[in-house]
């Protein structure tokens, strides 16, 4: 599945490192990879700019909402489970 089609530039995301930091909220401002399947993005509170080796969802307040209740082993495992397809609030549930 090309991810850029789904999350194309512009697209503000969630994005959830498997490593135990905080959930990132960010705008995809490119995309990079042999298959332009690394989405780059701006991190709202600093300005600064990643790679996203982990998991993005595109920004929904009631999914931010419920993954701030998660550890970040949790906020992953929910994230992680539903791939790129949109998660919808019955999957949540």
């Amino acid at each position: 599945m090309n991810k850029s089609r789904n999350y194309p530039i512009g697209s503000k995301v969630i994005c959830r490192s498997n490593e135990d930091e905080p959930l990132m909220i960010g705008e995809i401002i490119a995309w990079d990879g042999p298959f332009y399947d690394i989405p780059i993005v701006k991190d709202e509170k600093t300005d600064k700019e990643f790679f996203v080796m982990g998991v993005i969802r595109h920004y929904d307040l009631n999914l931010l909402k419920v993954l701030n209740k998660l550890t970040s082993a949790e906020q992953w495992n929910v994230l992680a489970e539903f791939g790129y397809k949109k998660v919808i609030k019955t999957d949540l549930i």
